[in-house]
């Protein structure tokens, strides 16, 4: 029972996060990848099954945050906020994948 808590309140924070993103210089991938986690996170409370495609992408997700974090990482170490914001939000995506899977 805990767990679906959990689950739940993930969803809502993407979901948050997402309709967050109309002011952002590229909306459309930001708000297209936490919709996708949000569904995902919803699946898990809803307890449905989770596809084998989304295992792979969500593994790819957390894969490429860690390797977008790895080759940028004095850019972002070093620029605006609005790059370390992308880091985070690529890693939490990333994260909360590997925990809904």
């Amino acid at each position: 029972m805990r767990n679906r808590w959990v689950h739940f309140t993930l969803f809502c924070w993407f979901i948050l996060s997402s309709l967050l993103q109309y002011n952002d210089p590229d909306p459309y991938f930001w708000s297209l990848l936490y919709g996708v986690v949000a569904f995902i996170c919803y699946r898990g409370f809803r307890k449905l099954s989770v596809p084998s495609w989304v295992v792979i992408g969500a593994w790819c997700c957390f894969v490429g945050s860690i390797g977008w974090l790895a080759i940028h990482s004095k850019e972002w170490l070093y620029s605006d906020a609005e790059t370390l914001f992308e880091a985070g939000g690529l890693i939490l995506s990333g994260c909360t994948l590997q925990y809904e899977v």
